[in-house]
């Protein structure tokens, strides 16, 4: 399935749960929303969410989002964790954006990853709306396909790319098929986006 538009999921307009089943959603140069009273479930490896995804930030306190995305068959969601939210909104003005996106980000080699021994994807996160927030943790989930041959996922750490360049962050969890930062303070600025990259420490280009 492709959208031809902008799609909303709410209980204004429909049941308000997206139920993922058996092949993917694919929203090219649109977004799916999912609005406070939306809900998404049943994503798996058959089934999610092929380029952005946008999701409330509706509470203020903590809030945890998991963005159902991937690219061709491989299911890659990103969970962000936001302690100390504040200024959010349930009208739709307050938002966090996702998506992931084949291959090695385009500035790899600007960066202390190596790129033989990494994940051959990337995914970003832009921030919508004027909702403020002291931290948040990333986990960036994706298959064994995406991990280049002799790399050792246990290794792996998670930089972060915005405004042109690259940060480490604290680093959280390394596991077989997913890696995590914690407590990154900000998306980026001034535009409030930025790319994740997962991979073993290097020089950013191959030995």
């Amino acid at each position: 399935m492709s959208l031809a538009d902008n799609a909303v999921v709410a209980r204004s307009t429909s049941a308000g749960v997206l139920t993922l089943v058996s092949g993917n959603v694919t929203t090219g140069a649109n977004t799916l929303i999912v609005n406070s009273s939306g809900v998404v479930t049943g994503a798996s490896a058959a089934s999610f969410i092929v380029g952005s995804l946008r999701k409330p930030v509706d509470a203020n306190g903590t809030v945890a989002r998991t963005f159902e995305v991937g690219t061709g068959v491989s299911y890659a969601p990103v969970t962000v964790v936001i302690p100390g939210v504040g200024g959010s909104k349930t009208d739709g003005s307050q938002f966090l954006t996702a998506s992931s996106t084949a291959g090695e980000h385009p500035d790899i080699a600007t960066s202390t990853l190596d790129p033989c021994k990494d994940v051959n994807r990337y995914w970003t996160l832009t921030k919508g709306g004027n909702w403020t927030f002291t931290s948040y943790d990333v986990s960036l989930n994706f298959t064994a396909g995406d991990v280049d041959a002799g790399a050792v996922t246990g290794d792996f750490r998670v930089e972060r790319f915005s405004s042109g360049s690259w940060t480490v962050p604290v680093a959280g969890t390394a596991a077989a098929v997913s890696t995590q930062a914690k407590g990154l303070t900000t998306l980026g600025a001034p535009i409030a986006s930025s790319a994740f990259a997962v991979g073993e420490p290097g020089t950013g280009s191959c030995p």
